[in-house]
């Protein structure tokens, strides 16, 4: 069976999965108000130091909010490019590993971990914020989080309220963050003292359709107008004018606290419509995405910097998915080209020799590597259940065989003169 990588590609998922790990609670199949047989009894809590800049909230944690635009701090928070933050981690897994090592939620969205703040970022399908989920690190300003117990939170906050619902998943609010769910794995475990095991704070909008009727997207009369984008109000996914029932068509600015100008979004009829941009502190270009009536498009871009370009994704005449990296002298690092049968990818050296190159066809894989010099380093080919691997001196002469097939290694080795040699034992 064809084990799609991910290497550069930006992965669409088509299917719905099903799982235990950041599963939400669902609103239409829910008790409320159950209750505990036996009193719970209140437990201390720490609170966080004061100053902390990372607090749980029902706005968010931090300045990260739970949905919208994508938050470009987290890059600057992180200290990585959008590629190497969103590409890294799947890069050249499979959707399965990547599922389970938890880069996608259950419903397929993509996860993004910061690793500095200990908060997972959901996105939607559309590259828009729709939730965040703090990690064990991060608390609200009474201090309760994951782990806490409803003890805790009767103590922290002098009340709490509990839903169970999807997979008997026990969701706990509290009156002072009412858009923060503490999660337990039932209503009964949460009564006997088992501490949260996530912490969830959702969006106001799944952001991957519009949730409003067709005819309340037009306006009545068009205007082209530029706003800042936190006066903007949101309904259901659409952008509203601020005192008004209208949809907002035109371009939203966001600002930083020095008044410089952080992100640039157009919206037609309220929903995103055209390029959404982010700029650095200098004013140069960031990081582009496309959109057409509230879908993200295959356009996505990215710069250095220095105005080299980073990342470019887009569509080739023959409807494959083209993403490009580039080192910041503008000379091309990685390539992948991936269509509906046959994935390709490339990896230059800085002076623009070919490094490697991978195919995956019809259940085949061929991989190969070759040395700065251009010659041949190694290839492997993958088919079925049988695996072959050479690898050469960079004098050209066959350095090691190796056949995998049905369990079984076959090695072979030679010298660098090309006589056969004994194969050294693997650790």
């Amino acid at each position: 069976m064809l084990k799609i990588s991910f290497s550069l590609f930006l992965f669409i998922p088509l299917l719905t999965f099903s799982g235990t790990g950041h599963t939400q609670p669902n609103p239409n199949s829910t008790s409320k108000n159950p209750t505990c047989k036996t009193p719970v009894k209140k437990q201390p809590v720490q609170k966080p130091k004061a100053g902390t800049p990372w607090l749980v909230q029902s706005d968010g944690v931090g300045n990260i909010p739970p949905d919208g635009l994508f938050p470009i701090q987290i890059l600057d928070l992180e200290q990585k490019s959008f590629h190497d933050l969103y590409f890294g981690p799947i890069k050249n897994k499979d959707h399965y590993e990547a599922m389970m090592e938890g880069h996608f939620d259950q419903a397929g969205h993509r996860t993004i971990r910061l690793s500095k703040i200990d908060l997972t970022v959901v996105l939607s399908f559309n590259n828009l914020v729709m939730s965040l989920e703090p990690g064990p690190g991060l608390r609200t300003p009474e201090g309760t989080g994951v782990g806490s117990t409803l003890g805790q939170l009767l103590q922290a906050h002098g009340s709490y309220e509990m839903t169970s619902g999807y997979e008997d998943v026990c969701s706990v609010r509290v009156p002072q963050h009412p858009g923060v769910f503490f999660q337990y794995h039932s209503c009964e475990k949460a009564c006997a003292g088992e501490g949260a095991y996530s912490v969830w704070i959702p969006g106001e909008h799944s952001w991957d359709e519009s949730e409003m009727a067709p005819e309340a997207l037009r306006s009545k009369n068009l205007q082209k107008l530029q706003m800042n984008q936190n006066e903007l109000r949101f309904k259901q996914g659409v952008a509203l004018m601020p005192k008004e029932e209208m949809a907002f068509s035109g371009t939203a600015i966001a600002t930083d606290k020095n008044d410089k100008k952080v992100s640039e979004a157009n919206y037609l009829h309220g929903q995103l419509h055209g390029d959404v941009t982010y700029f650095y502190p200098s004013g140069q270009k960031r990081l582009l995405f496309s959109y057409e009536k509230g879908k993200f498009k295959s356009g996505m871009q990215s710069w250095y910097p220095n105005g080299q370009k980073d990342l470019d994704s887009d569509f080739t005449k023959e409807r494959c998915r083209r993403i490009t990296k580039y080192y910041q002298d503008g000379q091309k690092e990685e390539e992948g080209i991936a269509c509906y049968e046959q994935q390709t990818s490339k990896r230059w050296y800085k002076d623009g020799q070919l490094k490697s190159k991978e195919v995956r066809k019809e259940g085949e894989v061929i991989r190969k590597r070759w040395f700065k010099s251009g010659e041949l380093k190694s290839k492997k080919v993958i088919q079925d259940d049988k695996e072959t691997y050479k690898r050469w001196y960079k004098n050209g002469k066959l350095k090691k065989k190796e056949i995998r097939e049905g369990g079984k290694v076959k090695r072979k080795c030679w010298s660098k003169k090309g006589k056969k040699k004994a194969c050294p034992k693997k650790k």
